[in-house]
């Protein structure tokens, strides 16, 4: 019997700032094993897994790697970890999940012997036998885009219905920089900015987390995962304005007061 996992809708980038409107990609469980599905229907009618089309199986070695020799073990459990597990939704046959979390990994990894206050805490790999389960990191209340837009309203709408101060926007502004900067003092490029990717921790700090489009500086982005709204669509290169843009868009979208403002506009 198969078990829907969820569902969301896929659109396909047209153009500067176009998207439209291609599939609804469906997760599903069945016989021990997640499949992702299409179907073209976007409102969902009466519908079962087996009048989808392109069904493709996921290989648990697709999303569970072998753990990299000298990683860093995390056995326990509790509510102040966050175990992040690879998005099944993200799986392509072209793209292996696993690839994605081994790259991540050796940027905790680095991040490890180089903590900063304004980094996400990671605490190692959470194994499922000889294989990566998931990666721990602190957790943290709730992101930035949490905590201001709850409701989730584009840039232009949320402009008009913003409540939030200076002084706290530069606080958290100034903690997103510093972290930012840390990170291309190592060498490395975030290339996902944006206010999902920002948790305020229970001190009020700004927080950057999501190291899986981290990549050094130079290096290609072609399949790099990256957020609509929040980055220029015609970079493939990781480079230091990728995030100093990014990090300015969030300044607009704390502080500014026109849409024209923006850069990317969604």
């Amino acid at each position: 019997m198969s078990q829907v996992i969820n569902e969301r809708q896929v659109f396909t980038q047209t153009g500067p700032e176009m998207i439209e409107f291609s599939h609804v990609q469906v997760l599903f469980f069945q016989d021990g094993q997640y499949f992702l599905g299409c179907r073209r229907q976007r409102k969902k009618p009466t519908i079962g897994t087996d009048e989808l089309y392109d069904v493709t199986r996921i290989p648990s070695t697709d999303y569970q790697p072998l753990l990299p020799p000298k990683t860093m073990i995390l056995r326990r459990t509790d509510t102040s970890v966050y175990i992040k597990r690879p998005n099944l939704n993200n799986y392509s046959s072209t793209s292996s999940l696993s690839a994605n979390l081994i790259r991540e990994i050796r940027v905790c990894e680095m991040l490890l012997q180089n903590p900063h206050r304004n980094i996400a805490t990671y605490l190692g790999c959470t194994p499922s036998g000889d294989r990566v389960d998931g990666i721990a990191f602190q957790r943290y209340p709730q992101s930035l885009m949490t905590l201001l837009n709850p409701t989730s309203l584009n840039k232009k709408d949320f402009l008009s219905n913003r409540q939030l101060s200076l002084e706290t926007a530069e606080l958290y502004l100034g903690g997103i920089k510093a972290g930012i900067e840390h990170l291309h003092g190592l060498g490395f490029i975030h290339n996902d900015i944006n206010p999902m990717n920002i948790m305020i921790s229970e001190e009020n700090i700004a927080v950057i987390i999501d190291f899986e489009s981290c990549v050094k500086v130079g290096e290609s982005l072609e399949l790099i995962k990256r957020t609509h709204g929040w980055h220029d669509w015609n970079e493939t290169i990781a480079r230091e304005d990728n995030d100093l843009d990014a990090l300015k868009e969030i300044r607009t979208w704390l502080t500014g007061t026109s849409a024209n403002e923006f850069q990317y506009l969604i």
